[in-house]
Protein backbone atom coordinates (compact mmCIF):
# COMPACT_ATOMS: atom_id res chain seq x y z
CA UNK A 1 0.00 0.00 0.00
CA UNK A 2 1.21 3.37 -0.77
CA UNK A 3 1.38 5.83 1.88
CA UNK A 4 1.04 9.83 0.28
CA UNK A 5 3.11 12.67 2.60
CA UNK A 6 4.04 10.07 5.29
CA UNK A 7 7.77 8.88 5.74
CA UNK A 8 7.90 5.79 7.93
CA UNK A 9 11.02 5.09 9.87
CA UNK A 10 12.04 1.69 11.21
CA UNK A 11 12.80 1.29 15.06
CA UNK A 12 16.01 -0.40 14.31
CA UNK A 13 16.76 3.23 12.07
CA UNK A 14 19.22 5.81 13.64
CA UNK A 15 17.90 9.91 13.22
CA UNK A 16 20.41 12.00 12.78
CA UNK A 17 20.72 14.02 15.79
CA UNK A 18 22.72 17.81 16.48
CA UNK A 19 25.93 17.12 18.19
CA UNK A 20 26.25 17.50 21.78
CA UNK A 21 28.51 20.54 21.77
CA UNK A 22 26.09 22.61 19.55
CA UNK A 23 23.10 22.01 21.78
CA UNK A 24 24.77 22.94 24.88
CA UNK A 25 25.84 26.60 22.87
CA UNK A 26 22.44 26.81 21.87
CA UNK A 27 21.32 26.40 25.59
CA UNK A 28 23.74 28.97 26.65
CA UNK A 29 22.63 31.43 24.61
CA UNK A 30 18.82 31.37 25.16
CA UNK A 31 20.03 31.85 28.89
CA UNK A 32 22.38 34.08 28.01
CA UNK A 33 19.71 36.12 25.74
CA UNK A 34 16.56 35.66 28.85
CA UNK A 35 18.96 37.05 31.61
CA UNK A 36 19.98 40.02 28.98
CA UNK A 37 15.89 40.74 28.90
CA UNK A 38 15.29 40.30 32.80
CA UNK A 39 18.20 43.03 33.18
CA UNK A 40 16.64 45.03 31.02
CA UNK A 41 12.99 44.80 32.60
CA UNK A 42 14.97 45.59 36.28
CA UNK A 43 15.96 48.90 34.87
CA UNK A 44 13.20 49.99 33.34
CA UNK A 45 11.18 49.32 36.53
CA UNK A 46 13.39 51.26 38.76
CA UNK A 47 14.16 54.33 36.30
CA UNK A 48 9.62 54.27 36.34
CA UNK A 49 9.85 53.62 40.71
CA UNK A 50 12.68 56.43 40.97
CA UNK A 51 10.59 59.22 38.80
CA UNK A 52 7.14 57.94 40.58
CA UNK A 53 9.29 58.82 43.68
CA UNK A 54 10.17 62.06 42.71
CA UNK A 55 7.40 63.43 41.09
CA UNK A 56 5.78 62.49 44.47
CA UNK A 57 8.12 64.48 46.37
CA UNK A 58 7.52 67.25 44.16
CA UNK A 59 3.91 67.31 44.21
CA UNK A 60 3.93 67.50 48.09
CA UNK A 61 6.43 70.08 47.99
CA UNK A 62 4.09 71.94 45.54
CA UNK A 63 1.05 71.43 47.30
CA UNK A 64 -2.05 69.49 45.60
CA UNK A 65 -4.46 71.91 43.80
CA UNK A 66 -7.66 69.55 42.96
CA UNK A 67 -10.60 71.73 41.14
CA UNK A 68 -12.86 73.63 44.15
CA UNK A 69 -11.02 71.97 46.41
CA UNK A 70 -7.82 74.31 48.17
CA UNK A 71 -5.57 72.48 51.03
CA UNK A 72 -2.70 73.96 52.70
CA UNK A 73 0.58 73.64 51.34
CA UNK A 74 2.69 70.50 53.00
CA UNK A 75 5.96 70.85 53.76
CA UNK A 76 8.56 68.32 54.28
CA UNK A 77 10.33 68.58 57.65
CA UNK A 78 13.69 67.13 55.56
CA UNK A 79 15.62 70.64 55.96
CA UNK A 80 14.61 70.78 59.73
CA UNK A 81 16.33 67.21 60.09
CA UNK A 82 19.50 67.88 58.33
CA UNK A 83 20.30 71.12 60.67
CA UNK A 84 19.26 72.52 64.02
CA UNK A 85 19.86 75.98 65.44
CA UNK A 86 23.47 75.44 67.28
CA UNK A 87 24.69 79.28 67.77
CA UNK A 88 23.81 82.77 68.94
CA UNK A 89 25.88 85.57 67.46
CA UNK A 90 25.63 89.07 68.09
CA UNK A 91 27.39 91.29 64.95
CA UNK A 92 25.47 94.11 65.27
CA UNK A 93 22.36 92.21 64.78
CA UNK A 94 21.74 89.01 66.48
CA UNK A 95 21.45 86.24 64.25
CA UNK A 96 20.77 82.30 64.52
CA UNK A 97 23.61 79.92 63.15
CA UNK A 98 22.63 76.42 61.93
CA UNK A 99 24.70 73.48 62.05
CA UNK A 100 24.84 73.78 58.27
CA UNK A 101 26.89 77.00 59.19
CA UNK A 102 24.64 79.40 57.88
CA UNK A 103 23.08 82.34 59.36
CA UNK A 104 19.65 83.76 59.22
CA UNK A 105 18.30 86.65 61.35
CA UNK A 106 17.24 85.65 64.62
CA UNK A 107 13.37 86.46 65.21
CA UNK A 108 11.69 87.81 68.37
CA UNK A 109 11.04 84.54 69.96
CA UNK A 110 14.67 83.53 70.24
CA UNK A 111 14.55 84.64 74.13
CA UNK A 112 12.67 81.23 74.69
CA UNK A 113 15.01 78.94 73.28
CA UNK A 114 18.38 78.10 74.58
CA UNK A 115 20.95 78.47 71.92
CA UNK A 116 25.23 79.26 72.70
CA UNK A 117 26.88 82.29 72.53
CA UNK A 118 29.54 82.43 69.52
CA UNK A 119 31.44 85.52 69.92
CA UNK A 120 34.07 86.88 68.07
CA UNK A 121 32.39 85.69 64.74
CA UNK A 122 30.68 87.79 61.91
CA UNK A 123 27.91 86.55 59.36
CA UNK A 124 30.43 87.16 56.68
CA UNK A 125 33.79 85.88 57.98
CA UNK A 126 35.89 85.26 55.25
CA UNK A 127 39.35 84.90 57.03
CA UNK A 128 40.35 81.40 56.79
CA UNK A 129 41.94 81.26 60.21
CA UNK A 130 38.28 81.94 61.44
CA UNK A 131 36.31 79.61 59.59
CA UNK A 132 38.55 77.03 60.18
CA UNK A 133 37.65 77.45 64.11
CA UNK A 134 33.88 78.00 63.26
CA UNK A 135 33.73 74.66 61.16
CA UNK A 136 35.31 72.95 64.34
CA UNK A 137 32.53 75.05 66.99
CA UNK A 138 29.93 73.55 64.35
CA UNK A 139 30.78 70.34 64.76
CA UNK A 140 30.28 69.71 68.42
CA UNK A 141 28.31 67.48 69.44
CA UNK A 142 25.10 68.52 71.15
CA UNK A 143 26.21 66.92 74.25
CA UNK A 144 29.08 68.79 75.04
CA UNK A 145 27.33 72.36 74.11
CA UNK A 146 24.84 71.60 76.80
CA UNK A 147 27.23 72.24 79.42
CA UNK A 148 28.60 75.96 77.16
CA UNK A 149 26.69 78.95 77.63
CA UNK A 150 29.33 81.42 75.53
CA UNK A 151 32.44 79.93 72.73
CA UNK A 152 34.71 82.80 72.34
CA UNK A 153 36.53 82.81 69.52
CA UNK A 154 38.23 86.39 69.26
CA UNK A 155 41.63 84.95 70.17
CA UNK A 156 41.91 82.47 67.79
CA UNK A 157 45.47 81.44 69.98
CA UNK A 158 43.42 80.58 73.22
CA UNK A 159 39.63 79.93 72.31
CA UNK A 160 37.89 79.86 75.33
CA UNK A 161 34.14 78.31 76.49
CA UNK A 162 31.99 79.80 79.26
CA UNK A 163 30.27 76.74 81.11
CA UNK A 164 26.93 77.27 82.57
CA UNK A 165 28.69 76.92 85.86
CA UNK A 166 30.96 79.77 84.86
CA UNK A 167 33.95 78.34 84.73
CA UNK A 168 36.45 79.07 82.30
CA UNK A 169 37.42 76.39 79.56
CA UNK A 170 40.82 77.13 77.57
CA UNK A 171 40.90 75.35 74.55
CA UNK A 172 43.54 76.61 72.93
CA UNK A 173 44.13 77.29 69.10
CA UNK A 174 41.67 74.44 67.88
CA UNK A 175 38.58 72.77 69.61
CA UNK A 176 39.19 68.87 69.06
CA UNK A 177 37.21 66.00 69.61
CA UNK A 178 40.17 64.49 72.39
CA UNK A 179 39.65 68.15 74.26
CA UNK A 180 35.47 67.94 74.41
CA UNK A 181 36.00 64.33 75.81
CA UNK A 182 38.57 65.40 78.29
CA UNK A 183 36.20 68.72 78.76
CA UNK A 184 33.36 65.91 79.62
CA UNK A 185 35.21 63.36 81.75
CA UNK A 186 36.62 66.06 83.81
CA UNK A 187 33.32 68.16 84.44
CA UNK A 188 31.97 64.44 85.80
CA UNK A 189 34.42 64.02 87.86
CA UNK A 190 34.34 67.29 89.35
CA UNK A 191 30.48 67.10 89.73
CA UNK A 192 31.22 63.81 91.47
CA UNK A 193 33.60 65.51 94.35
CA UNK A 194 31.27 68.49 94.98
CA UNK A 195 33.97 70.93 93.95
CA UNK A 196 33.28 74.00 91.80
CA UNK A 197 35.64 74.58 88.70
CA UNK A 198 36.66 78.11 88.05
CA UNK A 199 38.96 77.29 85.11
CA UNK A 200 39.97 74.31 82.89
CA UNK A 201 42.89 73.99 80.79
CA UNK A 202 42.67 71.84 77.84
CA UNK A 203 45.53 73.20 75.83
CA UNK A 204 48.20 70.33 76.73
CA UNK A 205 48.34 67.27 74.97
CA UNK A 206 48.50 64.46 78.02
CA UNK A 207 46.92 66.90 81.32
CA UNK A 208 44.04 68.50 82.09
CA UNK A 209 44.68 71.80 84.55
CA UNK A 210 41.80 72.32 86.49
CA UNK A 211 41.71 74.96 89.39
Amino acid sequence: MKSFGTRYVARNTRVAAMPSGFKGLTAVIRKGFLFLMLIGIFAVSVNLLVKHMASGVSAIKAGFRLPGIKLPEIKLPFGNMMSEEKFLVDDGQEYVVNSNGKFTIAPANTEGKYLVRLIGMSADEKREEYVKVFRQALAIDRKYLALASDINMRNLKNVIMITTDGATVYFGDSITRDKLENFMIASEKIKETGRKCTTMNLTYDDMVIIK
